[in-house]
């Protein structure tokens, strides 16, 4: 009776470590191959008057397309996940309101009791003939 108790317990251990390490595979597959089109999408390169601007991401546009990216890619592997946008100014490392030519992406996911998902992206505009740190 106590062996069958045992291999019950570690039967259901090997599942959970087995099927979470699975699940945070497809989860890190998923975000980090994130569709670099979105982000181009939802750049703005054309001012108002029709001239050309120094280009920057529109915060609406993009966190729609992740938004939507993940919820038609990630939502197989789990429903419990949050994303959270950092809009980052060009001069320094502070954050920004409007314009902004830096966006770092973090998503984190409760896979299990085992496994907690957190990664960071960061994307950047960067003009060909400059140096971005």
């Amino acid at each position: 009776m106590t062996n069958t108790i045992f291999y019950s317990l570690f039967f259901a251990l090997f599942l959970n470590v087995s099927f979470g390490s699975l699940k945070y595979s497809q989860i890190h597959r998923t975000f980090m191959s994130m569709y670099k089109g979105m982000l181009e999408a939802s750049t703005i390169t054309v001012g108002s008057n029709g001239e050309s601007i120094e280009p920057y991401f529109d915060i609406g546009q993009m966190r729609y397309y992740v938004e939507f990216y993940l919820k038609n890619n990630l939502s197989k592997y789990t429903k419990n996940y949050k994303v959270t946008y950092s809009f980052i100014n060009k001069t320094n490392m502070f954050t920004c309101r409007s314009e902004c030519r830096r966006v770092r992406i973090r998503l984190t996911a409760n896979i299990n009791s085992f496994y907690k998902y957190d990664k960071t992206q960061t994307f950047l505009i960067v003009d060909g003939d400059t140096l971005w740190t």
